[in-house]
């Protein structure tokens, strides 16, 4: 929240309301979006993060080698037909 305040302490002519995308990693939740005061915001989770450590993280070095085409077609599948076609 810190952060947040941060930014609207520094920018006094931007409304929350004006907001409409809201980008971070997987810790944040649309339900959050909201909850810090950004009510037309949409939030997009920021994938390169995901990409860049916490495939590693989740499936190590070796599972990371092994996995990652697969498991971004996946992430980025825009359905469920996409998505079933990368398993």
């Amino acid at each position: 929240m810190f952060m947040i305040n941060s930014v609207l302490s520094n920018t006094p002519l931007c409304r929350t309301e004006s907001v409409l995308i809201f980008t971070g990693d997987s810790f944040f939740t649309q339900k959050m979006v909201k909850e810090f005061g950004f009510p037309n915001a949409h939030y997009l989770r920021y994938w390169f993060h995901l990409f860049d450590t916490q495939l590693v993280d989740m499936f190590g070095e070796k599972g990371n080698m092994l996995l990652r085409g697969d498991l971004i077609q996946m992430i980025k599948a825009d359905s469920e037909e996409h998505f079933q076609k990368a398993l």
